[in-house]
């Protein structure tokens, strides 16, 4: 399982990393999610000093080509967002490490950014870290902040609760609201924190000048997140959450209201905002397809139904959603879905039958035997019931229950795509350019998977950080893979979470800091 909490509605999309801008005339810009260059003049790094946006032509070149960190800076950051200067991302690194060898806090924190995110230079977060502790040593809270983040993820170095709260106490000490909002989660989660530990001593008045501690939060859609996969401590549930976290993850826009409870006095239909969310429950988003299990099963703007709910969250179990097996086991224990499963079973109707096999196979109920769950499975699949259909080819594919045999699991699945299912299309074009099959076709699967992953379908995201890995079809990214494996890591993913630790394993130094017991 894992825990996160985000502090501002929104997941960190990297690796735990918090991007700045400070520039007076830099308008923030919608960002591509699988963008591979470098990011446009939006939320994403520290300004030098308000005093550089003077420094103009010649002038500024000037300044910098005789040693000034700061004109270094505003140069590598002009190259960086194509202001003034042609769009390079070698050269806004060049320059900016410039800066940086010369101490200038901004700029390691800059650099640090560049380097977690393989932006112009290669992907590496250990040396990103030793920026960030750079910086944070010199009292910059954005970078106290990140490595507070740091200790807690468990991925750079071994996670530690009071090291993590001291650097994060010290960025809130200097008004810092990302800091104060992860430790108030601390707090909510009786995270036991040795409060009489001492760290760096905040001193707001030696903070470097670029930072404006009057907003006291971040200009960033980026939200700190803690990851965990081994510890996840209950946590109630409510209908607003699951909203949100649908709407997110499906990247609906703030145009639809979900200031409100969803659809409540209304049909689902008639909401433009969850025809959204319904298809992306389709394409495969864990968290859509939760929120509409919920829907059913309270009846909200839609007419009740215990086994359709149940047969939702097993589909958002599927892709490991924590939210799913919570509802689902909850759902489980009551007696009025007992009954009314039991009573459609009978009757051979075809969502019991899955749900049956759902959780059978989930070891949630252990009244059938494996075979007679694959039975009913079959009959339901037979009855061209898709997420039966699906479910059949992930068993042929995984080799549960039955033979392992892939070339039957895409069979099935081409089946199940027939019928009209998006998520059947996702899981081929998937299979096809990760699994060892001749015909990869990356121009017909690419744009599929691309597609699916804007609408939040996880196995689409893992799909293009594998891609991203390994330069298949698309040219090799470490940072964006690692970006996209922890973004599936943080909906839940324990193949996401894996990957992600070796990718960090394989690159890991061999100084004592940076080993983590397995």
């Amino acid at each position: 399982m894992h825990l996160r909490w985000f502090c501002s509605g929104t997941i960190l999309q990297a690796v735990a990393i918090l991007l700045l801008t400070r520039t007076a005339d830099a308008q923030p810009r919608k960002t591509h999610s699988f963008r591979t260059s470098a990011p446009g003049p939006s939320a994403f790094i520290v300004e030098s000093d308000p005093s550089a946006q003077l420094l103009e032509g010649f002038i500024l070149i000037q300044k910098a080509n005789s040693g000034d960190p700061v004109a270094e800076q505003e140069v590598g950051l002009r190259y960086l967002f194509g202001r003034d200067f042609p769009p390079d991302t070698l050269k806004a690194v060049l320059w900016i490490k410039k800066a940086a060898d010369q101490s200038l806090l901004t700029a390691k924190y800059n650099l640090a950014i560049l380097t977690n995110n393989a932006w112009g230079i290669d992907w590496n977060p250990f040396e990103a870290y030793r920026l960030f502790l750079a910086a944070a040593k010199g009292n910059m809270m954005e970078a106290q902040y990140m490595v507070g983040l740091t200790y807690v993820d468990d991925l750079v170095v071994p996670r530690n609760w009071d090291t993590a709260y001291k650097y994060l106490s010290d960025a809130a000490a200097q008004n810092f609201k990302p800091a104060k909002e992860v430790l108030d989660e601390f707090a909510k989660r009786g995270i036991h924190i040795n409060k009489d530990s001492t760290g760096i001593t905040p001193d707001a008045s030696k903070a470097p000048k670029a930072v404006d501690k009057e907003k006291g939060k971040p200009d960033t859609a980026w939200t700190p997140v803690f990851l965990d996969l081994q510890r996840d401590p209950p946590t109630a549930l409510d209908d607003t959450t699951l909203l949100k976290e649908a709407y997110r993850e499906a990247n609906i826009t703030t145009r639809y209201s979900i200031e409100t409870e969803p659809v409540k006095h209304r049909r689902v239909e008639e909401d433009t905002g969850m025809v959204r969310i319904i298809e992306a429950a389709e394409s495969g988003n864990p968290e859509a397809l939760t929120l509409i299990g919920r829907l059913y099963e309270e009846g909200i703007g839609i007419e009740r139904d215990l086994t359709l709910a149940a047969e939702y969250y097993i589909r958002a179990v599927r892709f490991d959603s924590p939210r799913a097996s919570q509802l689902l086991w909850k759902l489980f224990q009551n007696n009025e879905f007992r009954k009314q499963l039991d009573e459609r079973s009978r009757h051979n109707d075809l969502v019991a039958l899955f749900v049956w096999a759902g959780v059978t196979a989930l070891r949630y109920d252990l009244t059938l035997n494996d075979q007679k769950a694959l039975e009913l499975l079959e009959k339901s699949a037979d009855g061209h019931h898709v997420p039966a259909l699906i479910e059949l080819g992930l068993c042929s594919y995984q080799g549960r229950w039955v033979q392992q045999d892939r070339n039957t699991a895409i069979a099935i699945w081409n089946e199940a795509a027939s019928l009209g299912s998006e998520e059947a299309k996702v899981r081929i074009a998937a299979a096809k350019v990760t699994g060892n099959f001749s015909d990869h076709q990356y121009s017909v699967y690419l744009p599929i998977l691309v597609e699916a992953a804007q609408q939040g379908a996880l196995i689409a995201q893992l799909a293009l950080a594998y891609c991203y890995e390994y330069g298949f079809g698309l040219q090799e990214n470490k940072g964006e893979a690692a970006r996209l494996y922890r973004v599936c890591a943080q909906r839940g993913s324990q193949n996401a979470f894996q990957s992600l630790r070796r990718m960090y394993d394989e690159i890991r130094p061999k100084e004592k800091e940076f080993v983590i017991d397995q």
